[in-house]
């Protein structure tokens, strides 16, 4: 069979970012001669666009945090069993949100995570599925690199602001058991931070569907992202240290911290919601890039590939995967999340010793250049399947 991959996308979502992906993925693949067709699939006819390409013969079919593999036809059979071609779905959050569709027994499907905790919980938890990758994010670098001295924006966040306050009434507002539950993992995970969702969910029950139950009590997770993020935000504007955030809701935030903090709007500098093709180009003209991971602890997210690869230094908190892929101090640096009080002081240093900082962001981008691109995943991902 000639290489040909099908994408499959229900829709845009978080600054189409997943619709980027898709193509950024597709253009590397054609560079090396694969055939690449893209279906939009809109919910209210996903199955019946579907259907019109039942028989036909893919390589792959591809989506990325899709509901699309989960849908049947009339008959009850898998939509996605009908089509010919190893079924690749990439998830790019904890396996807890993705539940209901990773239980769906299709006869050829594969599953990429960002995270190698991520990996271990699918292939224990989901046994039908026939191959689990860790394959994280990669990134583009901007068609202008501003030199470092020269960049306009000193200290960078990029991602949407949720208020903490508003998960912990609607958590509150749930039957008195799950509330139990919610408040025992919760501290659970604040005091051994080191532990996974679903090490910390294991001891509050004795339930054999783990997994449902991961599903069932997703607001733990939810909580401890939106606190943790809140936090390392509040840290910079307490000491007087100002941050640029791009994303949805910031202005929200703006008024949270107006009483405890009177003087944060003057250090927090909100642009908005940009689409996430842009990112590159903001990140090519900032100095230092934050970031907080999405309680990942052997993966990495998407805002340290688009640092390094724009020349930024990355200040981020620890995982197993980044310990092990980055040399810290050198090519970026880590925070813990205990002590998040440090983090404005280091960045400050950073600031204050530019040459040093020049040095580090040269060392990332040189590792990222030859890591961290499209180009490298494309390569990646075919030799995991070459290796089934």
């Amino acid at each position: 069979m000639e290489n040909k991959i099908l994408f499959l996308r229900s829709g845009s979502c978080c600054y189409d970012s997943t619709i980027y992906f898709e193509q950024c993925i597709s253009t590397e693949l054609e560079r090396l001669g694969w055939q690449t067709e893209h279906v939009s699939c809109p919910r209210d006819q996903a199955v019946s666009v579907l259907k019109t390409l039942y028989g036909r013969c893919y390589s792959v079919l591809f989506d990325i945090n899709s509901v699309l593999p989960g849908l049947q036809d009339e008959s009850g059979a898998f939509c996605m069993d009908q089509i010919n071609g190893e079924v690749w779905h990439y998830i790019l959050d904890h396996p807890l949100y993705h539940h209901d569709i990773l239980k769906c027994p299709l006869k050829n499907f594969h599953v990429i995570c960002l995270d190698e905790k991520h990996a271990e919980y699918i292939r224990k938890y989901y046994p039908h599925i026939c191959q689990v990758i860790c394959l994280p994010l990669a990134a583009k670098q901007a068609q202008r690199m501003i030199p470092y001295p020269e960049r306009s924006q000193e200290v960078l966040f990029t991602g949407t602001y949720t208020d903490s306050d508003l998960v912990l009434c609607r958590a509150m507002q749930q039957p008195p058991e799950k509330t139990a539950v919610f408040r025992q993992a919760v501290q659970l995970l604040f005091d051994e931070s080191d532990l996974t969702q679903e090490e910390a969910l294991s001891r509050c029950t004795n339930s054999e569907d783990l997994p449902l139950f991961l599903q069932q009590n997703y607001l733990v997770d939810f909580f401890l992202r939106a606190c943790l993020r809140e936090e390392l935000l509040a840290q910079f504007l307490k000491q007087k240290c100002p941050v640029t955030v791009y994303g949805h809701n910031w202005e929200r935030f703006a008024e949270k911290c107006r009483k405890s903090i009177p003087y944060a709007e003057k250090y927090l500098r909100i642009r908005g919601e940009v689409s996430y093709e842009r990112l590159p180009e903001i990140y090519a003209d900032s100095k230092i890039a934050l970031n907080q991971l999405p309680w990942f602890k052997a993966g990495m997210h998407d805002r340290i590939p688009l640092a390094l690869m724009n020349g930024c230094v990355c200040v981020t908190d620890e995982s197993t995967y980044l310990e092990q892929h980055f040399v810290a101090d050198e090519e970026l640096y880590f925070y813990s999340l205990g002590d998040m009080e440090s983090v404005p002081g280091m960045v400050q240093e950073l600031l204050n010793h530019p040459d040093e900082a020049v040095k580090t962001a040269a060392r990332g981008y040189s590792c990222a250049a030859g890591h961290l691109g499209w180009k490298k995943w494309v390569e990646v991902f075919l030799g995991s399947r070459r290796d089934m």
